[in-house]
């Protein structure tokens, strides 16, 4: 391939990418302002530095997930630095807010591609990785939620339901022997330089051990994410009112309704996350509270996501691509 065509062929993955990210931070845009436009049909005021933690608290919340998925990676044969991996899955998180699933495959799995990193096997561990944090988010809710709430059973029972569907495809049984048919070996082929042929299969495995890692990894995480929601409705009442201490049932909260979002395969759970957050957030408090806290917290971590998104974007495209594959 000569300089020139591969100048142009980069040239046009490039404006690819751009006019990828273009059209989801626009649906982005379209999410937000929607909920801005609720919000302001409403009586209530906030403070928003508390508003601020909460944004915080939920970005810190999504690294742990972010921290597996840079193992599952590896576990895979693909060895990005944990660095890139990061500004991949923080930028990957606004495809969920587009129609279909498959951007958050694509912004993570392209981010990567100079790297070094695979195709296939970054969107097997793109799944490994979400189907795992929301099987934790599952089975957190219904062990918290049988414990604590009240007349909730479906938070329960829709808990576990949803921990078995998510979870089963990400454990060892299931996924390694899925890698051992003949059909999976040539997936995970690298190559040695350009045009010089493949590599001997690489032969991933995913292990008991990994998999504890990602639920220790992802119950910190679903913790973190439910201080995020509590920040919020410190904005908008004192804290006799939203204690500390009854972090458990704001972390139940969150991770059932995150959890059903995703499953809804509705872009950003729109209406499903909403719903069932505010149904088990009365449990704790009065139902106009609940509301206008569930729509403060989706203009939070949508603000959030875009901001970080911009800043790793920008501060990758300064970065050397440094593919890290050719040895292995």
């Amino acid at each position: 391939m000569s300089h020139a065509t591969h100048a142009n062929r980069r040239l046009v993955v490039r404006a690819i990418k751009f006019l990828i990210l273009a059209f989801i931070v626009w649906w982005v845009w379209q999410s937000l302002h929607s909920s801005i436009i609720k919000l302001d049909r409403s009586d209530w005021t906030w403070d928003w530095r508390w508003l601020s933690i909460a944004g915080g608290w939920y970005l810190v919340g999504l690294l742990p997930a972010g921290l597996y998925w840079h193992r599952v990676l590896a576990s895979l044969g693909q060895h990005p630095p944990l660095s890139m991996a990061l500004r991949a899955y923080y930028i990957g998180h606004l495809g969920k807010y587009a129609p279909g699933k498959a951007w958050v495959v694509v912004l993570r799995s392209g981010l990567l591609r100079d790297q070094g990193v695979r195709a296939i096997p970054a969107v097997i561990s793109v799944f490994v990785e979400t189907l795992t944090m929301m099987a934790v988010g599952a089975a957190v809710a219904a062990v918290i939620g049988a414990i604590l709430l009240k007349n909730q059973s479906g938070v329960v029972l829709g808990g576990l339901f949803l921990m078995v569907v998510a979870g089963a495809p990400t454990l060892p049984p299931v996924l390694n022997r899925l890698f051992r048919l003949r059909w999976a070996a040539p997936l995970f082929r690298t190559q040695d330089g350009e045009g010089e042929g493949p590599l001997p299969s690489f032969h991933p495995r995913i292990s008991w051990r990994l998999v504890a890692t990602g639920w220790i990894l992802n119950v910190t995480g679903w913790f973190l994410i439910g201080i995020s929601l509590w920040a919020v409705l410190r904005s908008l009442v004192p804290a006799t009112e939203a204690p500390f201490a009854t972090l458990p049932h704001y972390t139940t909260a969150v991770a059932m309704a995150m959890v059903a979002g995703f499953l809804s395969g509705l872009p950003g759970g729109i209406g499903v996350r909403d719903g069932i957050l505010i149904v088990v957030l009365t449990e704790l408090i009065p139902p106009d509270t609940a509301l206008v806290a569930t729509v403060l917290l989706r203009i939070v971590w949508l603000m959030a996501e875009v901001m970080i998104s911009g800043i790793l974007y920008l501060g990758g495209m300064r970065s050397k691509p440094t593919p890290m594959n050719s040895n292995h």
